[in-house]
């Protein structure tokens, strides 16, 4: 009846898993249950928890608390439940997220807002999960915030512990996270499928503790009826053996739910995808951090994901044309998104300056935008009146005006290359480059989802960029090649195994490119076909669970030098991908990597900065990097150039000394790589900044990010610069976290400037009189001057 208490008239139920987190029990014909419990002298708390089973639901709490420090011998203990055919169902899903992090109220209430906006999805989700390190410490404090925020969601949520929620305790455990949320390992069914919360951070557990989970591990897993689908949810990422043994025992894992590396990625082990909650803090990637992750579990057990930005409320918007354009064909790009609102279709209608309406079709590409072509016929003014209708049958209404004026586009000349990120002599530096103002020529949807760090290259005339998909098996990763003048596909490659993050490298007509979870392959440039693939560690070859590799393979006149995620660099032979040498140095969690001079090779992480010989891996020098994130180190003259999240600096090729430091600000931890333009370092940041090249001395600033209307329906974002800036002919361009692409003369005067509607993290490049930017949405955008 809902009270949680056993009536007269009300039968217990027979059958049902409950557990002293460490032995399992079935209830009996009544539903009745003993445990007897041998308590320790350590601070942790004991409980009788529930499983909750399929076709049901708890009217109260799935878990009794038996305080460490109470001074009871006996308890009765009931558990109430209704009969709930939503968990029964065999299509179903649920939300998920981690790493909220915070130490205040003003930390606190943005992830408050994004629970409930993100919770209030339709199509009843069944439940969300978090994967741990819900406080910045675990102090009281942080929990009565915490409290607000798991009030604020809609749907019931299963917490999960992480090392952050017990740092205040000493010695650190979970008894903070016991006191306040339940216990930190559990499992529960819905849909058939069982899921299984565990502490994988079990320095938090005294010795008892930890024997109790892992016998309690065991014997879960063991219950279950063989074929039983299994979802299992950590703070970190379990390693691939957790997988391996999982498999020897014919336990059937269909997914894992991981977190504490604060960013959106997937991995898999024995083909089971292992996807990385994003922090639910925000800021650790600048704009859209605060991302959840959406998975669905079909009849046949398959797994899927979809990725939602939260903050996004209703936007609709015509990206290009832009205001000012051409007459002829030309692309048709509207963003329209919701967090929590998925859109069902968008109709654009035109009204010439005479009167006249056309409708133009729509399909959706990718989750924010959907394309068509725009061919008007007549000069002035034209109305766009846009219509999006979301799953509830609900419709959204814009209308925006733009003009058509006598501009002739230029037509595209395709001289010059960037063939790999820091491609160019100097580097990311062309002689010539388009007219301004531009247009967009082409718009082409890559595939890619939540662009990071998918900068695209050219070469030959053609463009040529990885295609990221972080959700379940990486869908549609790959290489696409793109013919530069038209946006044509030349071909498209899969990728040899699952997610690819980081840029592609185009050296000697073959194609070059490091998979998310360690996997080497080489492309032929004019048709896609592969060469050759090998793995950076034979056992990757059964996958990676942690897949956050976000380098480019980097071309050297020894070979191609390549990295496995932080410590060790591989230098392999360009025509076969067999090992030639290992270097042991380490370029960190993030987005940096090794750069090259001759027979050198440097690095600069956390940590650590450091110089190698390149032919023998023997050390040159090192020093002590105090940073948490840095850049790659940008090779120019005798000095070596790299952002950090502790400033700008510049030191000695020669021995690696400090020769200047300036203060740098942005959100994240994905830092821009500085740029020489002749006397000046060009920096992207929160705002854009040119450096005297000799002194570090600030010289102009570029502000961004700093119009309201940005912000209307695209809230709670940080906002920060990672994208690595580019210079054609007598202007540099780099794209923003407030969704422009600019260009800038030498003085700092801001010369054109194009709104995108989504972040622009990847590095901008071009060729000839083109320019080419792949924004987060994953649309690569070709920008062309006018005649």
């Amino acid at each position: 009846n809902g009270n949680g208490k056993q009536d007269e008239n009300e039968n217990g139920l027979a059958n049902i898993t409950v557990s002293d987190c460490q032995r399992l029990l079935q209830t009996g014909r009544n539903g009745e249950f003993t445990f007897v419990l041998k308590f320790d002298d350590k601070p942790h708390h004991r409980f009788i928890t529930l499983t909750r089973p399929n076709g049901y639901r708890l009217t109260g709490s799935f878990f009794v608390r038996i305080p460490y420090d109470e001074n009871l011998s006996e308890y009765s203990i009931s558990f109430g439940l209704q009969a709930d055919p939503k968990s029964n169902r065999k299509e179903f899903w649920f939300i998920s997220t981690s790493d909220s992090q915070f130490t205040a109220h003003h930390q606190m209430l943005p992830t408050a807002k994004d629970y409930a906006q993100i919770t209030s999805a339709p199509g009843d989700p069944a439940f969300l999960v978090t994967a741990g390190d819900l406080t910045m410490n675990g102090s009281q404090f942080e929990w009565d915030m915490y409290d607000y925020i798991r009030r604020s969601s809609k749907i019931p949520v299963y917490e999960g512990f992480g090392g952050h929620d017990g740092n205040c305790l000493d010695p650190r455990c979970t008894v903070s996270f016991e006191q306040r949320i339940g216990p930190p390992y559990y499992s529960w069914n819905y849909g058939g499928v069982h899921f299984i919360q565990l502490v994988t951070e079990t320095g938090y557990l005294q010795s008892p503790a930890r024997i109790r989970q892992q016998e309690w591990i065991t014997a879960d897993l063991k219950s279950l009826a063989q074929g039983t689908p299994v979802i299992a949810v950590s703070h970190y990422p379990l390693d691939p053996a957790w997988f391996d043994q999982r498999k020897k025992e014919e336990i059937n894992v269909i997914a894992q739910i991981g977190a504490h590396y604060h960013v959106v990625h997937t991995g898999s082990r024995q083909g089971v995808p292992v996807m990385n909650s994003a922090p639910a803090r925000g800021n650790d990637w600048g704009a859209y951090s605060r991302t959840y992750r959406w998975t669905f579990v079909d009849a046949e057990q398959n797994v899927s994901s979809q990725l939602r930005v939260s903050g996004q409320y209703k936007r609709l918007k015509l990206l290009a044309p832009g205001t000012l354009t051409y007459s002829g064909r030309q692309p048709l790009v509207v963003l329209a998104y919701d967090s929590a609102l998925l859109v069902k279709s968008v109709i654009c209608t035109w009204t010439s300056p005479t009167g006249k309406t056309i409708r133009e079709p729509l399909t959706q590409q990718g989750d924010w935008s959907w394309h068509g072509s725009f061919t008007p016929g007549e000069n002035g003014k034209w109305q766009c009146a846009l219509v999006a209708t979301d799953v509830t049958g609900k419709a959204w209404e814009r209308s925006q005006t733009i003009t058509v004026d006598n501009i002739e586009i230029a037509k595209p000349a395709v001289d010059g290359d960037l063939p790999w990120v820091l491609g160019g002599s100097p580097a990311r530096r062309l002689r010539s480059g388009p007219k301004l103002p531009l247009m967009p020529l082409w718009v082409r949807h890559t595939g890619s989802r939540h662009v990071l760090h998918n900068s695209p290259v050219t070469a030959g005339g053609r463009v040529y960029v990885s295609v990221g998909n972080p959700n379940a098996h990486a869908p549609g990763a790959g290489i696409l090649c793109l013919d530069a003048s038209t946006g044509n596909p030349l071909w498209k490659a899969p990728s040899p195994h699952g997610d690819i993050r980081g840029p592609v490298t185009v050296h000697e007509e073959t194609v070059y490119t490091i998979t998310a979870e360690g996997w080497v392959a080489a492309y032929d440039a004019q048709n896609g076909d592969a060469k050759w693939v090998t793995q950076i560690n034979p056992d990757y070859k059964q996958g990676r669970p942690l897949a956050i590799n976000n380098t480019p393979p980097v071309p050297t006149a020894a070979g191609l030098l390549v990295s496995d995620w932080t410590r060790i660099q591989y230098l392999l032979n360009y025509t076969t991908g067999e090992q030639i040498r290992k270097l042991d140095s380490n370029v960190g969690s993030y987005a940096a990597f090794a750069t090259v001079r001759d027979d050198r090779m440097f690095t600069v992480a956390r940590g650590v900065g450091a110089s190698l010989k390149l032919s023998s891996g023997e050390t040159i020098w090192k020093y002590m990097e105090d940073s948490r994130s840095t850049s790659a180190p940008l090779l120019h003259g005798d000095k070596l150039y790299f952002t950090s999240s502790g400033g700008i600096c510049a030191r000695t090729q020669e021995n690696g000394e400090l020769v200047w430091r300036t203060p740098f600000a942005n959100a994240g931890y994905q830092n821009p790589i500085p740029i020489v333009w002749d006397d000046q370092l060009l920096v992207n940041g929160t705002n854009f900044r040119s450096l005297e090249l000799a002194t570090g001395k600030v010289l102009w600033q570029v502000n961004c990010g700093r119009e309201a209307d940005r912000f209307l329906r695209s809230r709670r974002q940080a906002i920060g610069g990672s994208s690595t800036p580019l210079i054609a002919g007598d202007h540099a361009f780099f794209g923003h976290d407030d969704t422009s692409i600019r260009a800038v003369d030498r003085q700092g005067q801001l010369q054109w400037e194009y709104r995108i509607g989504t972040p622009i993290k990847a590095a901008p490049t071009a060729c000839g009189n083109l320019i080419f930017v792949h924004d987060f949405a994953g649309n690569l955008w070709c920008f062309a001057g006018s005649q």
